[in-house]
C-alpha cells in the first residue's frame, strides 16, 4: 500500500474517463482511506485505492530539503574558511605533507592527487597532480566542498609523517 502525504503528484484514471490526469495531493485523511487531490482547477476526494504515486516527493520532504540545502551551503563556506585559517597559518600560506596526497577529483571529474593547498590574497586554492605528471592549482570554491574538506582532513591528519611543513 502506498503511504500518500501532501504535495505528491498523483495519477488519477477516472472511471468516467472526462478526469484522468496528473493531480496534486492537497490533503490525505489516513483514517478513512481518503486523498483529496487537485489541478489547480478542481478538487476531488478518492480513496488512495484509485490513485497512483507519480512523484513521491512531498511537500514536507522538499521543506526539509530545501532546509537541509542551506545548511549544507553554510557548512561547505564554514569547512572552506577553516582551511584558509589553518592554511594561512603555514609559511607562506602553503600547506602540504611531503611525500602524501589523496586521490580525488578535479572540477571536471578528471581523477588526480590532491596534495596542497595555498592561500593567496585571502582565497584558498588547491594544488593537484595527475598520473600524467601534470600539476595545477585551482580555486576551492570550484570543486566539491565535502570531498575536498574530507581530503584536507587526510592531509592534517599526516602532518606527523612530514618535518618539512611547519607552522609560523
Amino acid at each position: 500500500m502506498n503511504t500518500f502525504k501532501k504535495g505528491q503528484q498523483v495519477w488519477w484514471d477516472d472511471p468516467a474517463q472526462e478526469k484522468s490526469g496528473e493531480y496534486d495531493v492537497l490533503a490525505v485523511d489516513y483514517a478513512q482511506n481518503i486523498v483529496k487531490i487537485g489541478n489547480g482547477k478542481e478538487t476531488v476526494e478518492l480513496p488512495s485505492e484509485q490513485l497512483e504515486i507519480t512523484c513521491p516527493v512531498s511537500e514536507e520532504d522538499r521543506l526539509q530539503l530545501d532546509k537541509l540545502e542551506q545548511h549544507y551551503h553554510i557548512l561547505g563556506k564554514d569547512a572552506l574558511e577553516l582551511m584558509r585559517k589553518i592554511v594561512s597559518c603555514f609559511d607562506e600560506g602553503r600547506f602540504s605533507v611531503e611525500g602524501y596526497s589523496v586521490r580525488g577529483c578535479d572540477e571536471e571529474h578528471d581523477p588526480c592527487c590532491i596534495y596542497g593547498f595555498v592561500v593567496d590574497n585571502e582565497e584558498v586554492y588547491v594544488e593537484l597532480e595527475y598520473e600524467s605528471g601534470g600539476v595545477r592549482m585551482i580555486p576551492a570554491r570550484d570543486l566539491h566542498t565535502e570531498a575536498l574538506f574530507e581530503a584536507f582532513c587526510k592531509l592534517v591528519g599526516n602532518l606527523s609523517i612530514s618535518q618539512e611543513t611547519t607552522p609560523n
